[in-house]
Parts: structure tokens; sequence; C-alpha cells
């Protein structure tokens, strides 16, 4: 079986530790490990299966199960590459800087 290997940019990591903030912040630091644990769940599938859903051009999407967070990421086929672009929240205003 082939696998693929993930890298995260740094906007990606950055999106990441400002939902565990939140997480921590708001709700606790449980909720804030949960969703540490889920996003490297998903990021260990992308190794196996990276081939979702295109949301648009290149760029692949895999949502989370408990949280209402999207992943966006592109594959390099030739070099079995998955670049992790963002973890953005799905309520999250693009335009603005971490709103709800």
């Amino acid at each position: 079986m082939r696998e693929f290997k993930v890298v995260v940019s740094d906007n990606a990591k950055q999106d990441i530790r400002e939902a565990i903030s939140y997480y921590t912040t708001e709700a606790n630091k449980t909720v804030a490990k949960l969703f540490s644990s889920e996003i490297k769940v998903k990021f260990k599938s992308l190794k196996t299966f990276p081939k979702h859903s295109i949301r648009y051009n290149d760029v692949y999407c895999l949502p989370t199960n408990i949280f209402p967070y999207m992943i966006h990421f592109t594959i390099n086929d030739a070099e079995s590459l998955v670049y992790v672009h963002a973890v953005i929240h799905t309520s999250r205003n693009p335009n603005d800087t971490w709103t709800y």
C-alpha cells in the first residue's frame, strides 16, 4: 500500500494552535486535547487515503468528525506528498481573523 507524507504548513499549524487555545480557554483542556487528537487522526488518514472531495481547483477538503473544522490540502501524486494549507473553522468568516 502506498503511503503519502503529510506536510503541515506554518499557517495550518497556526490554525491548529489557535483552535487549541480557543478550546482551552472557552471549554477546558480535555476538549482541547480531544481536538488535537482528532486532527492527528485525520492527518494519519491522509497518509493512506488522501483523495477526498475537491472543493476548488486542486484543493481537497476533509472535515473533522467532532469539531466544526475542515482540513484544506493539495496532493502531489508524483512525490506521494499531501500538503496541508489550512485547518479552518467551518463557521469562520474568511475575510476576518478568527471570528465566529
